[in-house]
């Protein structure tokens, strides 16, 4: 609200998922980064956080419509390289990439295997 970025929440898994407690820590914080990179970098109007499955994973991703980033230019720093390293504490894939047309998908991949 503070950042004027829209922001929409999509939860499309059933209520009876149970993450662990260090699995809620941790997305929670990804996700969290993820927001904050979005209202200091993007430039973004809106922006969409969705966490879905299908039979195997499930994915969580933060999308926003903002300027993007040039990955030749981009280099990891604190947040990009904390996000990634709260992904492997869960056993989850963490990927960052352009949207197209435009902004940023950041992505996480979580094995059903990983949930209790």
């Amino acid at each position: 609200k503070q950042s004027g970025i829209k922001c929409e929440y999509n939860w499309l898994i059933e209520e009876d998922y149970k993450f662990s407690k260090i699995q809620q820590i941790n997305i929670f914080r990804i996700i969290q980064e993820a927001l904050h990179n979005v209202s200091k970098h993007a430039k973004a109007n809106n922006a969409l956080v969705e966490i879905k499955h299908d039979k195997k994973k499930i994915v969580i991703s933060i999308i926003d419509d903002g300027i993007g980033f040039n990955s030749k230019v981009s280099k990891k720093g604190l947040g990009l390289n904390s996000m990634q390293y709260r992904a492997n504490q869960i056993g989850a894939k963490f990927q960052m990439k352009k949207n197209k047309p435009k902004g940023t998908v950041v992505l996480l991949h979580l094995s059903k295997e990983n949930i209790e």
